[in-house]
């Protein structure tokens, strides 16, 4: 299951993406996407879709 994080530059984001990259959190059968204003834009639809479609 892909779970798509989306503000991963903010503080929530941020921590998250720490705790999954590192051994302390064990998740499996999960694909994290970590997305910042830079690589996906959620106020314009079509790029959020067309993001999701393609991950």
């Amino acid at each position: 299951m892909n779970v798509l994080v989306t503000g991963s530059s903010g503080q929530l984001g941020s921590e998250l993406k720490e705790l999954v990259f590192s051994s302390k959190l064990e998740i499996q059968n999960y694909t994290f996407i970590f997305a910042d204003s830079k690589l996906l834009d959620i106020t314009e639809h079509e790029s959020v879709r067309r993001f999701i479609i393609d991950n």
